[in-house]
């Protein structure tokens, strides 16, 4: 597999012993277009060939889903319930070649609790069994 560009390159480099990337974008200010760079930069791996999942972890005003055209649920706040783990989280495919998507799911009374708790870690670790970019 040879790198599509520089960009792959680096991107290539950077990942120790080929394990799958994380990359999260946030910002303390709403309506700073958080959402729209997200989809940008999940959009960039998929058409560079790598499996990008892009995770909707806006629990309190999703939009990814209705963006990329999926449904809304199931999603990220059932998949942090599942506490056993038994059960993969369910994806949605989008239009987009090899770029899937785990909305937020149903809505959520807590949402700091469920980013802040461990199962968080634990859903974003299988999830970066499959996928290249996450």
């Amino acid at each position: 597999h040879r790198p599509a560009g520089p960009g792959q390159a680096d991107f290539e480099a950077s990942r120790p012993g080929g394990r799958s990337r994380r990359l999260l974008v946030t910002s303390c200010v709403e309506a700073e277009g958080k959402t729209h760079a997200a989809i940008g930069i999940a959009v960039a791996f998929a058409q560079l060939g790598h499996s990008v999942l892009l995770v909707d972890a806006d629990l309190r005003i999703p939009q990814l889903h209705h963006l990329l055209g999926t449904s809304e649920s199931p999603g990220l706040a059932e998949a942090l319930a599942n506490v056993d783990g038994a059960e993969p989280p369910e994806v949605h495919r989008t239009k987009v070649p090899r770029l899937c998507l785990l909305p937020r799911g149903a809505r959520v009374d807590y949402p700091n609790e469920l980013l802040s708790s461990p199962e968080l870690e634990r859903v974003l670790a299988r999830l970066s069994e499959t996928f290249d970019v996450v």
